[in-house]
């Protein structure tokens, strides 16, 4: 964190300023209430701020914080106009080493003027401040995926549209907490805008419009937008209560057909599974740069982001389900983020159990590669620790391992009590905070189970179950199948474990091992003849998968912390440079095949090649090609106009590989974007961009199965 140093005093003496943070703390103010009014000047991405509300100060020295470049005319508090220090991180003077030991001790941010003042007392009392701020970030090389969140605006004015997050420091900030936030904007006239809450007034007067929008309840944070949008409106709810909205770039209009009648599907479920929707209305709303937010009654999505075909039937859905989880119940982020893996549960892994017990079990076992794939024992941290994705490794355990927590839970105390939670949480905690605490303990009143063990050991530290079978004793007599096996765990830490014991051959027997220990010994008796059992054959725990059970995917080879770019023809390096960045979100390094070296730590590093010579051994196993065709899983794609994506593990150099055959060198960069939406398939294949085929390839039995 670099140093802080005065950059301006304003009236007040500095030596008296000094002398006084000798002998006292310096303290965050508290925020209370926002009532933010302001302009905005497109030409010179300028925003006029006028902020009054509620605010706490503390006797002594109080800090706040203001978008960095922010020129103030005017702080009142209360009925005082106190002195300000503004502080920033630019310039040096060694006469403030003490303040700004005091400053660094409440973590401030880096990115933010540092606003301070005194006060004679401790009190809740009124404030008021105005200010101007120019923000004219640069949106052309932003880049939002699944996997990676790579540099994020805060906040631009620019033609295409406004865009304002709480990062910008755009109102004041102090220390973190709930407040209450109303926001009136002047815009142009032909734009519209978008903020957290109920829209509560719109004017248009001459060339500029005036919106006003409130939050309801208490939130962390505020987000805005505004832009030259086209809107579609419908209803929604039993009484037809909710508003929903389209708010898009005139050139997707043809989208509003698909997103508005989807929206409204998601709202009357998640209403009826849940509780009445919290607010008035739900707005999508496109962004001209890349993001995938959900805020209060509306989300914000990139425009490339709107148009793939799948984002309505997965995101879309996500985001909507944020308006309870998240958005209106909020998280105790200083005890960890629950919010994006029970969300996650709710949408994304809802939407395969409604397509049946196959989708489902598919998900689940995605969810264990990708763990398998991403995270090592050097980036790995408890569920606890998690606050927001920022890479593949924080996603797969702040999402997925999460939403595994919660189907673990599902799975012991059934869906009714299961969803009977939800409710509950929800009409007690509305406008509230609520901890992984307050969820276990929602559990075990709507089930009467003791879940106690379930934040041990899931949410506190790090890691996945190990299991593995022994098989000590079978017959079958008197047309009954005795077994008698055992069940041991390894790693550093022991699980308690409802481990499903399937056996193979006989109907509706399915058993349960319940194990605590290191080891356990098991004894089961089923009618009939059993050809094989198995443990945890569909994915219901939280586990380390062996590698029999895991096929080659696109997301073992982008989740190699080493990368290796190697082209065989000379001449497409330049496309498969932009392939490979695209899909990276970096800067690869390319090299000849005939130049590169094969070295590397096994399983550690992945290489990816365009158009090799000849597929490398285990992938020649999986297709069939000639120079006109590949076969890939039993179809046949003409090699014209097609791009051929697939994943191999290659025993032979001890390497996951991605080979790319590709004759449209074009439409590579693209499909570098694509790729990471595709991660848990084997191969994929597009036809100019667009995909046309996916699959993965067949895995070997799991050593869960035993075959009696």
């Amino acid at each position: 964190m670099r140093t802080p140093k005065i950059a301006h005093l304003s009236v007040i003496s500095l030596l008296v300023m000094l002398f006084s943070c000798q002998t006292q703390v310096v303290n965050e103010v508290v925020f209370k209430s926002h009532e933010l009014d302001f302009s905005i000047n497109v030409e010179n991405h300028l925003a006029i701020f006028s902020d009054s509300g509620q605010i706490h100060v503390f006797e002594g020295v109080n800090l706040l914080y203001l978008a960095s470049n922010a020129q103030i005319s005017k702080l009142t508090i209360g009925k005082n106009s106190p002195d300000l220090m503004l502080l920033d991180s630019n310039r040096h003077s060694e006469r403030d080493a003490e303040l700004t030991a005091k400053i660094m001790a409440l973590d401030p941010p880096e990115d933010a003027l540092w606003v301070l003042f005194e006060s004679n007392s401790s009190e809740e009392t009124s404030f008021s401040l105005e200010y101007t701020a120019t923000f004219d970030a640069d949106v052309a090389d932003v880049k939002f995926s699944n996997q990676n969140v790579g540099r994020e605006v805060t906040a631009t004015i620019l033609e295409k549209g406004a865009y304002f997050s709480p990062g910008a420091f755009y109102y004041p900030r102090g220390e973190d907490g709930l407040m209450s936030f109303k926001v009136t904007a002047t815009i142009p006239s032909n734009w519209e805008s978008i903020a957290d809450g109920n829209s509560i007034a719109s004017v248009t007067a001459g060339d500029t419009k005036i919106q006003s929008w409130m939050n309801p309840y208490q939130s962390d944070g505020l987000m805005f937008m505004a832009a030259p949008f086209c809107v579609k409106h419908a209803k929604a709810g039993k009484a037809g209560e909710v508003d929903i909205y389209c708010y898009f770039f005139e050139e997707d209009t043809s989208l509003f057909e698909t997103y508005l009648p989807a929206t409204v599907d998601y709202m009357n479920m998640y209403s009826e599974l849940i509780g009445e929707y919290p607010y008035k209305r739900f707005t999508v709303a496109e962004n001209f740069f890349p993001t995938g937010y959900g805020m209060p009654a509306w989300t914000l999505l990139g425009q490339q982001v709107i148009r793939l075909p799948f984002i309505v039937m997965t995101s879309l859905g996500h985001e909507v389900l944020h308006n309870w989880w998240g958005n209106s119940i909020y998280v105790d982020y200083e005890n960890g983020n629950w919010c994006e893996g029970l969300t996650v549960y709710g949408a994304d892994y809802r939407y395969k159990l409604k397509r049946g017990p196959a989708s489902a079990r598919d998900y689940r076992k995605d969810i264990l590669k990708q763990y398998k794939s991403y995270v090592t024992e050097e980036n790995e941290f408890p569920v606890r620790e998690f606050e927001a994705r920022h890479n593949a490794e924080s996603r797969t355990i702040g999402y997925n391992k999460t939403m595994m927590i919660f189907h673990m839970i599902e799975e012991i105390i059934g869906e009714e009590a299961f969803f009977q939670a939800w409710r509950d949480v929800f009409a007690e905690n509305k406008g509230q905070q609520v901890s992984w605490e307050k969820w276990l303990d929602a559990y075990e009143k709507s089930s009467g189970e003791d879940l106690s063990y379930i934040i041990p050991q899931w949410v506190d530290r790090v890691g996945a179950a190990r299991i593995k079978v022994d098989l000590l004793e079978s017959e079958f007599a008197n047309e009954q199948t005795r077994v008698k096996f055992k069940v041991n765990q390894s790693g550093n830490d022991l699980y308690d474990l409802q481990i499903p014991v399937r056996f193979i051959g006989v109907d509706g027997q399915d058993g349960q091992a319940e194990i605590t220990e290191a080891e356990a010994t098991f004894e089961f008796t089923v009618d009939g003849q059993a050809t094989a059992f198995e443990l945890d054959p569909d994915y219901n725990l939280f586990r380390h998968l062996f590698p029999q059970e895991i096929e080659a995917t696109v997301a073992a080879a982008m989740g190699a912390p080493e990368k290796h770019f190697w082209y065989y023809v000379d001449g497409e390096q330049e496309a498969f440079k932009s392939f490979g960045d695209a899909l990276t979100e970096g800067d690869v390094t390319l090299a000849s095949a005939a130049d590169a070296v094969r070295v590397g730590l096994e399983g550690n590093y992945a290489i990816f090649v365009l158009n090799p010579t000849q597929l490398p051994p285990e992938l020649s196993k999986m297709i069939q090609m000639d120079e006109t065709n590949i076969v890939v899983n039993g179809e046949s794609f003409p090699r014209d106009g097609h791009t051929f994506v697939l994943s191999s593990d290659e025993e032979e150099i001890a390497a996951k590989m991605l080979v790319v055959i590709s004759d449209d060198l074009g439409s590579l960069p693209r499909i570098g974007q694509l790729i990471p939406h595709y991660g848990k398939y084997s191969y994929l294949v597009f036809k100019g961009a667009r995909n046309a085929a996916k699959g993965q390839w067949p895995a070997l039995t799991s050593p869960l199965r035993v075959e009696l």
